[in-house]
């Protein structure tokens, strides 16, 4: 990630394993795929040093007896990263599979549509975990609900990046102020003040020259110590 120069904030050990926060999205479908391999990849990498080490002597059954104290512990911790290359390898969110599969399809569709396909496809997985789990393993039920949760989010801040990248600030920014005159009664204040989206107002005179502003915790305050009838004018600020 810091090849493309984003920075990991920080790492969620959840007990599926880790989780690491990106300071941004990457740009590109091959940057994300990148930083998606590079994790899987450290494992393999790992897996094939101690095989190395062992002169090729650890077999699959050792590798595959992770829980067995018997078998030696070079062949067990190889079969720790194999087994974590195919869990990662899962194509669903949050794990590297599924960056992975949305890094290709975004190749193709929108970032977008892109991650929708992707998160569907995690979920599907998900409700699988959950099944096969009410049979054999009932760790696999919370895996299953923590992948579909965690895809739906993906779903859903897809989303709002994209209305994001397509609507202006000009769009959603207020154009138009409500105001109120020197003469307004607090009581008055109040009720503009909750009919609009805004904390501050500016006070004009009857010929709607701009005297000065008061704002929301200005009249909470002089309404507590002078009472709804009060002007506003007693109540803002010129500077």
């Amino acid at each position: 990630a810091r090849y493309f120069d984003i920075s990991t904030p920080d790492i969620t050990l959840f007990p599926i394993g880790g989780v690491a926060r990106l300071e941004r999205m990457p740009e590109e479908p091959g940057q994300e795929f990148v930083i998606a391999v590079a994790g899987p990849l450290v494992n393999v990498a790992i897996a094939a040093l101690i095989f190395a080490l062992l002169g090729g002597s650890a077999g699959v059954e050792q590798m595959a007896g992770i829980e067995d104290p018997r078998m030696n512990f070079l062949a067990r911790l190889a079969g720790v990263n194999v087994f974590l290359v195919l869990f990662n390898m899962i194509p669903a969110f949050p794990m590297d599979g599924g960056r992975i599969l949305r890094a290709a399809l975004a190749s193709r569709l929108s970032w977008s549509r892109a991650t929708q396909i992707a998160a569907t496809i995690g979920q599907g997985l998900a409700f699988v975990f959950g099944f096969v789990g009410l049979f054999y393993n009932p760790l696999l039920i919370f895996i299953g609900i923590f992948v579909y949760l965690a895809a739906a989010a993906e779903a859903q801040n897809a989303q709002i990046r994209e209305v994001a990248t397509s609507v202006l600030v000009g769009d959603v920014m207020i154009t138009e102020f409500a105001r109120l005159e020197r003469s307004a009664t607090l009581d008055e204040a109040i009720e503009m003040l909750l009919a609009t989206t805004q904390h501050d107002f500016p006070v004009t005179d009857s010929a709607g020259r701009l005297e000065g502003l008061v704002t929301r915790n200005d009249m909470i305050r002089a309404l507590k110590e002078k009472g709804p009838a009060a002007p506003v004018a007693g109540a803002m600020r010129h500077d």
